[in-house]
């Protein structure tokens, strides 16, 4: 788990890759131990090859892509048309709206020798408008390449049984070529996408839109070795398990989809006894980086794209600071993305990671800026009170809790809503309005505890552990 603070090395990695066998027809391929040997680039060797891998995408993009082509000519660069990879920070940050709005202008004129056009992805929308994103072939192929690299990390068995708890779009279809339907299980020979190049275990799905009753259920009964899900249901499942036998099946958590705070992670971790695979990825982008499974740094997948941290004037944040990312792509010469502006906020971090690993490396991801931007400060400070109060509550006070979301309203009134199995224990609302009342001291903000039904959104939304009205429209 992360904080060990143990050390990996080239040679370890290798032994490990040797553990997943390739399928014959692809006996030849030197792509995964091209991954293996980049993740322990001395500096300058790491520098040289992203400066070129930087430099070939700008030349391109001006070449080839008609907004860059117009965007570098005015920006009038040292070097003219081109700029080089030391003048990517007068490169203005893309933004979301650009996209949508200059969508077509973006997507190259023709792709360099041997290139060819992939599948497009589309975003969610869950902060806005979605978008959508053409890509090369060689970008969508990096998904399940990069895949591969975080569960050889976190020391997945190949051999082993991969169950994800999903939406039904983001799960394989039936054989019969239709989606599963809630209470079926679908069984697979092998794990999809990862089973493309190497040979598997079989698969497991099963739709996030089942009852969490029959999910912790299902999960019981086919003892799976690892389990993706989003973060907010594995927490939610880690409370259902509160009153279960604990369960020790699973080697590794595969948390996708949402931010996992270091409160939230310890208690699933600690409930379940193994540990959680993070990562950062986009649907825009693709699989950026892997949370390190020694230290806990997020280790960024510099083979297909160059992540910067910086602050709202655009330049570097220092060490340990807090800035919006941005991410430019390295692989996608379909509709490159260059400064690309995530709207997610992290930490921006210097040095080498404790791991011995060499990939440039950044902190905690503090989620969307749109969510956070609309709220002052003194509220985000009280709500992040109660939300680590509700991470830190005791096994006396969190038996019966299945669920939990804190609503804040405009008239700078809160409702800490919660979904229990039974009843909540009158010791749980005396050390909730203990903490409030030291948080809130004289302010005239209110906090009011119900019990609800339900607060999981529908199966295609995401879950957020705090939301407003300043977000969005009021939840039943």
């Amino acid at each position: 788990m992360p904080g060990q603070l143990m050390q990996t090395n080239l040679e370890s990695e290798r032994d490990e890759q040797r553990r997943w066998k390739l399928r014959p027809r692809f006996s030849d391929l030197n792509i995964f131990d091209q991954l293996v040997a980049n993740e322990f680039l001395t500096n300058d060797e790491r520098k040289q090859r992203q400066g070129k891998a930087l430099s070939d995408i700008l030349r391109f993009s001006a070449n080839q892509v008609p907004y860059y082509r117009k965007l570098f000519a005015r920006l009038n660069l040292n070097q003219g048309a081109v700029p080089q990879p030391n003048e990517l920070l007068y490169i203005p940050p893309l933004a979301k709206e650009t996209i949508q709005k200059h969508g077509a202008e973006l997507a190259a004129e023709r792709l360099p020798p041997g290139g060819k056009h992939g599948i497009a992805t589309t975003t969610s929308g869950t902060t806005g408008n979605s978008m959508r994103v053409m890509h090369s072939q060689r970008s969508n192929q990096m998904f399940n390449i990069l895949a591969q690299r975080s569960r050889r990390w976190y020391r997945f068995d190949p051999a082993g049984t991969f169950a994800a708890i999903r939406d039904r779009p983001n799960l394989p279809l039936r054989p019969d070529g239709t989606s599963l339907p809630d209470g079926e299980t679908l069984q697979l020979s092998e794990w999809p996408g990862i089973s493309y190049y190497f040979e598997t275990g079989k698969f497991l799905g099963f739709s996030n839109s089942n009852p969490m009753e029959q999910i912790a259920d299902w999960i019981e009964y086919n003892r799976p070795d690892y389990l993706q899900t989003y973060a907010s249901l594995l927490e939610h499942l880690a409370l259902e398990f509160q009153k279960r036998p604990a369960l020790r099946c699973v080697r590794t958590f595969n948390v996708i989809g949402e931010p996992l705070t270091a409160g939230r992670r310890a208690r699933v971790e600690r409930i379940f006894g193994a540990p959680i695979k993070l990562g950062y990825g986009l649907n825009e982008i693709g699989i950026i980086a892997a949370c390190c499974p020694e230290a806990g740094r997020y280790h960024v997948h510099d083979e297909h794209c160059l992540v910067e941290i910086v602050d709202e004037d655009g330049k570097p944040c220092a060490p340990g600071e807090y800035g919006r990312v941005l991410i430019t792509t390295l692989t996608n010469y379909a509709m490159p993305l260059i400064r690309y502006d995530t709207g997610d906020i992290a930490q921006a971090l210097d040095g080498p990671c404790h791991c011995g690993r060499t990939l440039p490396n950044f902190g905690p991801i503090l989620g969307r800026r749109s969510r956070i931007t609309p709220v002052p400060t003194e509220i985000m400070a009280l709500a992040d009170t109660i939300l680590v109060a509700m991470e830190q509550l005791a096994i006396e006070l969190s038996g019966n809790i299945r669920m939990y979301q804190l609503y804040y309203f405009r008239d700078d009134n809160f409702e800490l809503r919660i979904v229990v199995a039974d009843t909540l224990p009158l010791e749980f609302s005396e050390h909730i309005n203990e903490i409030w009342r030291n948080a809130v001291a004289s302010r005239p903000n209110k906090l009011r505890i119900v019990t609800v039904k339900n607060v999981r959104p529908p199966a295609s939304d995401k879950f957020f552990h705090f939301d407003s009205d300043l977000f969005s429209k009021p939840s039943a």
